[in-house]
This record gives C-alpha cells, sequence and structure tokens, in this order.
C-alpha cells in the first residue's frame, strides 16, 4: 500500500510540473497527461480501497477498480459524507477550470494510453487529439476569467493582444495547476482520514503545493521519501490495515 501511495506521489509531483511547463506550441501534452492521469488514478483507487477497509471490513469488488474513467472514480471517492468529500464535491460542482481538466484527463485515460500506437493498428479510427483537449480546457481558464464569460473578453487573452505571450502562458498555467491541486488535497485529506494514519506518508508534500509560489519538485520529493519518519508511517499504515 505504502509504495503504491508513493507511486501515485511520483506521477502527481512530475504531471504537476509537466503541466506547468506547457507553453505554446512547443507542449508535448501526453506526457503532462499522462503522469497526472495515472496519478489521480491511482490516488482515488486507494482512497476507495482504504475506504472498504474502514467502513465494510472487506476489500472492495475488483471489478469496481477494473476502469480508468477518473470522472466515476472521482464520484465514488467523493460518495462518504465527510468534509473533505464535501469540498471536493463543491469543486466539482464550482471550478469549470477543474472540471474541464477532469474531462480531458478522463478521455486520455480511457482513450488516450495508447494513443499513437492505435493510430497504427487502426488508422481508420476517430484518434484523440491531447492538444485539442488541452485547448478546451485553455478555453474554460479564459472564460472563468472574463466579466462577460466569453473567452475573447478575457483579461488573459489581452496579454496575447499585447505581446505578453509568456505573461499569458505562465498565468494560464497557474490557474489550471491551482484547480487541480486544490482538488488534489481534499482527496489526500480522504486518504488520511480513510487510512486511520495521522499523517499522509508520501502524498503530504502536495498539502503545501502553491501553484502562484512554487510546486513541490522531484528532489523534495525524494527527501520526503527518504526522511526517516517515513518508515513510522509505512509501519502505522500497515498496522492499521493489518487490525481490519
Amino acid at each position: 500500500m505504502a509504495m503504491e501511495e508513493k507511486t501515485a506521489a511520483f506521477y502527481l509531483v512530475e504531471g504537476l510540473q509537466a503541466l506547468n511547463a506547457l507553453d505554446k506550441g512547443t507542449s508535448f501534452y501526453p506526457l503532462a497527461f499522462g503522469l497526472v492521469a495515472s496519478g489521480l488514478e491511482r490516488l482515488l483507487k486507494l482512497v476507495i480501497i482504504l475506504e472498504s477497509l474502514r467502513f465494510q471490513g472487506v476489500l472492495p469488488d475488483k471489478q469496481e477498480l477494473r476502469t480508468h474513467d477518473l470522472l466515476k472514480l472521482s464520484e465514488v471517492t467523493l460518495r462518504p459524507m465527510k468534509s473533505s468529500a464535501a469540498v471536493g464535491r463543491e469543486l466539482l460542482e464550482k471550478d469549470p477550470i477543474l472540471t474541464t481538466l477532469l474531462i480531458a484527463l478522463n478521455d486520455f485515460a480511457t482513450e488516450g494510453r495508447y494513443l499513437y500506437m492505435d493510430g497504427v493498428l487502426t488508422p481508420r479510427r476517430p484518434a484523440l487529439d491531447p492538444h485539442k483537449s488541452f485547448q478546451q480546457v485553455e478555453k474554460a481558464v479564459l472564460r472563468s476569467t472574463s466579466s462577460t464569460g466569453e473567452a475573447r473578453h478575457s483579461k488573459l487573452f489581452g496579454y496575447v493582444l499585447t505581446g505578453m505571450g509568456q505573461t499569458y502562458v505562465r498565468r494560464r498555467n497557474e490557474l489550471i495547476v491551482g484547480s487541480l491541486v486544490g482538488f488534489l488535497k481534499p482527496l489526500v485529506q480522504l486518504f488520511v482520514e480513510c487510512a486511520g494514519t495521522t499523517t499522509p506518508g508520501y502524498l503530504r508534500i502536495l498539502l503545501d503545493a502553491a501553484p502562484d509560489k512554487r510546486l513541490p519538485t522531484r528532489a523534495e520529493l525524494r527527501k520526503v521519501v527518504n526522511s526517516h519518519e517515513l518508515e513510522e508511517w509505512e509501519a502505522e499504515l500497515e498496522h492499521c490495515l493489518v487490525d481490519r
């Protein structure tokens, strides 16, 4: 269980960095989408497993977890009547950037894992386009920063019109990553609550993430992973699981 959480943490940290590094014209969207989608899927499934163990005393049905559908997994994960789950549900209802991003990530998770291989094997099949998916997220960002709700009236769009493209990209990425980080934090809190431990282990690094100031780096995550207290946390987590 601890190794799976470690894997989820690495995927998410690398994915947040990849999302934040997207720029105009030279971005490899499948890398960012793949890392975030995989990390989020692992985190959601961890919460589902721990919740089932804690409240029902059994592991969940394997069929429930045999899916890459992030929207369905999010719905199951946020079902408990807990404050952390309520925060997550509210974000999904009220944050259009997050909603559009999750749809894009879900499309990639369910249809785009072998995007280019599928293009070779089934060339007539309409291919998922990660670039177009990201454009939908970008439109949501522009609409959310517009007083009229129209992308062309966005304050951010003004940066493009005045030749401040890099400023636009930086602010756009901050808003996208900020929405995702805001969603990840209650999920990590749910993980802690369902695990019955006192600390969130490897995922703790996401609780302090601030896209407008700094994002956790691979080096920082390695320090967390290699810290001595994590050995105690792993033992605590395994003890909690054995007790059930």
